[in-house]
């Protein structure tokens, strides 16, 4: 009984939405942004990658959101989350 359960539920998970949903844009790209700053700042204070390869991997970011012409409707968004990354006191020193 368990085994059919288990797969039935396998079943509805894999079975394709048919919604239309539209997606707030803007909180994508900021989610994005604060999601990968955060992710690199913890690597960095966790001494697994260097406070330097986390700041140089951000100002990648942020340079993509300047020249990308599909995210400069974006860019106050971009903009938004790395400042509050650089506020953020686990973030201390590494993003400026």
């Amino acid at each position: 009984m368990k085994t059919l359960i288990l797969l039935g539920g396998l079943l509805l998970a894999t079975t394709s939405a048919k919604a239309e949903v539209q997606y707030d844009q803007s909180s994508f790209w900021f989610g994005f942004v604060a999601g990968a700053g955060g992710t690199v700042c913890q690597l960095a204070t966790g001494g697994l990658l260097s406070k330097n390869d986390a700041a140089t991997y951000m100002e990648g970011v942020m340079e993509k959101a300047e020249t990308d012409p599909d995210l400069t409707e974006f860019k106050q968004d971009f903009l938004n989350a790395y400042q509050a990354l650089k506020e953020n006191p686990d973030c201390n020193g590494i993003f400026k």
